[in-house]
Formats: C-alpha cells, structure tokens, sequence
C-alpha cells in the first residue's frame, strides 16, 4: 500500500511532469518530415530503375519503402491528433500531404481515430475503430456457427493478410460511418478518392515517360505501389493490434 500511496503522490502533477514532453517542436517536426519522405521518394525511384532490370529486386526495394511508409502514417496519425506542429494549419496540411502516400483519407480517418481513442477499451460503447473483442460469456453464448466466425475472424489470416488489403483497399474508400454530424468528413473521404486518382495519374504518366507506353507505365506503378501499400498495412495492422489488444 505505501508504494501505491508513492505513486499516486509522484504523480498527482502528472500534468505538469508531462508538459515539457507535450509540445510540438516545429524544426523537429520538419525534420522528421525530410528523414521519412525524401528516403521513401529515392527508394520508390530506385526500386522503377531496378524495375527495368531484375522484378525481384524492385520488389526487395518496395518492402523498404513500405516500412517508411508505415513512418509516413506515424506523421498523418500526429497531425491528426493536433500534436506534430503548434499550428494547425500546418497539421492538416501535412496530414493531408501524407495521406496522398498511404491512401488513408486524413480528415476522416483523424476524426474515426480520435472517436476510437474516446472509446477504446470500453466495452459497452464498441463502434469504430476496434478489433471486435467479445467477453468469455457472449463467446459462450454464441450458436456454434458464430463460434467459427468469430475464429475465422480473429485467425491470423484473416486478422494480418486479408485485413489489412481490406482496409487499405475497401474500408478507407467508401465512407462506411453513418454516425450524424459526420457529413462533412464522409465528403472528405470522396474528395481524397478523386486527389488520389489524380495523384497516381501523374505518377504513372511520370513512369511511362522513359518508353512513352502509358500501359507500361501504369503497370510498373500498379506492381511497385500495391506491395509498398501492401508491406505498410501489413506492419500498421500488427502495430495497432498489438498496442490495443495486449
């Protein structure tokens, strides 16, 4: 009990222990910034010269830039907390700059995130943003078919291989939230669907330019990006399973 009470008194300014640590530093930031996109940018354009010669060499550069792109969401994931630059202007602009990369829709996502920080844990208010989770008594109370689909939910197959491509590719292109009040941040999510057409568009023009074959081009970037996408749902899924499930 004496250690508890040392705690509780340690910590009864907890704010004040934590408010040096709690402030956005803007040069840090900005660095930040510059360690993550300018690598993943060199590996993308290393890994379409490899292209050029060896699959399986670009595909090796690709699960590279998939890991920076996993660094590229930590930064989308702060801004949308308000917490990687002072101002938050420059939150949502860089938030929005990152989004283009890892097609998670920013304004969106922040707003479904921040309701899951809300609610996580709580098991009377489970709505977005969880790993379903169910107590020993509703699994007992279960039919033995919701038995093995609750199973085949949560198997690794399911939870870390088709999951994330569901999440990546589906959940974060159509506006599944119906919640009142989430109008505008459903039109955000469709505008972010039409900035990224736009966005691989370029790039795949830029691709093609070499050989002047937009097929090719659209090709090179289909089979470069989907496993760049693919390698950072993968390691974002297994983080966020981790931290909220152990």
């Amino acid at each position: 009990m004496r250690g508890e009470q040392n705690i509780i008194n340690d910590l009864k300014n907890w704010k004040e222990l934590i408010k040096p640590y709690a402030t956005p530093e803007v040069k840090l930031a900005r660095k930040e910034v510059w360690k993550t996109v300018l690598p993943f940018g060199l590996l993308f354009i290393a890994a379409a010269i490899v292209y050029e010669f060896q699959f399986w060499g670009a595909l090796g550069i690709c699960f590279l830039a998939g890991l920076f792109l996993t660094r590229i969401f930590i930064i989308q994931h702060d801004c949308g907390h308000q917490s990687f630059f002072p101002d938050r202007t420059k939150n949502d602009r860089t938030g929005f700059l990152m989004s283009l990369m890892t097609c998670i829709p920013y304004k969106y996502w922040a707003r479904s995130h921040n309701h899951h920080h809300a609610h996580q844990g709580q098991l009377d208010t489970r709505t977005i943003g969880d790993v379903t989770l169910l107590t020993v008594r509703e699994y007992n109370e279960l039919s033995n078919w919701g038995k093995i689909k609750y199973r085949i939910y949560r198997s690794v197959p399911v939870m870390f291989v088709l999951g994330p491509i569901y999440y990546i590719f589906i959940h974060n292109r159509i506006p599944f939230i119906k919640f009142k009040g989430w109008e505008k941040e459903r039109l955000t999510l469709l505008r972010t669907n039409l900035y990224l057409v736009g966005f691989f568009a370029i790039l795949g023009v830029i691709l093609s330019l070499p050989t002047f074959d937009l097929i090719e081009g659209f090709k090179k970037l289909a089979l470069l990006y989907i496993p760049i996408l693919i390698t950072f749902a993968f390691t974002a899924i297994w983080f966020f399973y981790m931290q909220h499930q152990h």
